[in-house]
């Protein structure tokens, strides 16, 4: 893993509003282990870029394709323009992320 560039970010501009109790000790074990690459000779970044909120797509898709409850979706969007919306929204976030990594995915 020589010469490698990470980029982390706590919320990814957006994630803070759907935080819990449970999220800041969460985020900073996170952001921790993503620093100890650093002890490796690699480059930590933190990024500030704001992405869009992912939450309407994954409520849109897990209600059509998949067990919302298990995933503790309660409200339901499943209609043929929500799938639209949240399939438009992972495409973005898709493009902008495979310019910078291709590892990203919309969720």
């Amino acid at each position: 893993m020589k010469d490698l560039r990470f980029a982390r970010t706590d919320d990814f501009g957006f994630a803070t509003r759907h935080a819990l109790a449970e999220t800041p000790p969460v985020v900073a074990a996170i952001r921790e282990g993503a620093m100890r690459f650093t002890s490796l000779g690699e480059k930590v970044e933190s990024a500030d870029e704001a992405w869009e909120d992912y939450w309407p797509a994954f409520v849109a898709m897990t209600s059509a394709h998949g067990a919302p409850l298990a995933v503790g979706v309660t409200e339901a969007s499943d209609t043929p323009a929500g799938l639209q919306a949240g399939r438009e929204l992972c495409a973005r976030n898709w493009d902008r992320s495979s310019e910078s990594s291709p590892a990203t995915s919309c969720f």
